[in-house]
């Protein structure tokens, strides 16, 4: 469900989404990209839970299942209270169609897109609830937030990792 943009100026979109985490990733991309992830993406995935090709960003969940997405676009930078959270990394992401998708290889129309202005942005991913998650990686509590500000692409690194990366399953 979208927030109407008026009650924070610094707001430029937000979506909360339930996103299915297809074999433990969803991506953030470029309503036009395609992404066909190689071998350093998919490594990326799984040790850091972040991997970054043109137009497309690969944030790595705990579970393989339906998660809760948040996705805040935002005019600047967050602050750096990275307290309450598991996992923290950060990225980029190249927008040209002035539209994001948030899935994985799911493009239909139904998939809800989110406006913004066509450009770069810096991406911050925060994720929460790993100790929840059940033995099979059914089960959890998880919560997934990317942060998309005008900046730089930068190339994927973690600022925040969780002590039980890569996870098993």
């Amino acid at each position: 469900m979208a927030d109407p943009p008026h009650r924070d100026p610094s707001r430029i979109a937000h979506a909360e989404l339930d996103v299915f985490a297809d074999y433990g990733s969803f991506f953030v991309q470029d309503d036009t990209a395609r992404p066909d992830p190689d071998r350093a993406f998919l490594k990326g995935l799984m040790n850091d839970l972040v991997a970054a090709d043109d137009g497309v960003l690969g944030v790595g969940t705990a579970r393989r299942m339906t998660l809760p997405v948040v996705l805040d676009v935002r005019a600047e930078a967050p602050g750096d209270d990275l307290g309450g959270w598991d996992h923290v990394t950060e990225s980029g992401l190249r927008v040209a169609s002035g539209r994001i998708l948030v899935s994985k290889f799911d493009y239909r129309p139904a998939v809800p897109r989110t406006a913004v202005p066509s450009g770069d942005y810096t991406a911050r991913v925060y994720a929460k609830g790993f100790d929840t998650i059940s033995e099979d990686r059914v089960q959890g509590e998880d919560l997934y937030r990317v942060v998309l500000w005008p900046g730089p692409v930068r190339e994927p690194w973690v600022l925040k990792r969780y002590a039980h990366l890569p996870m098993p399953g």
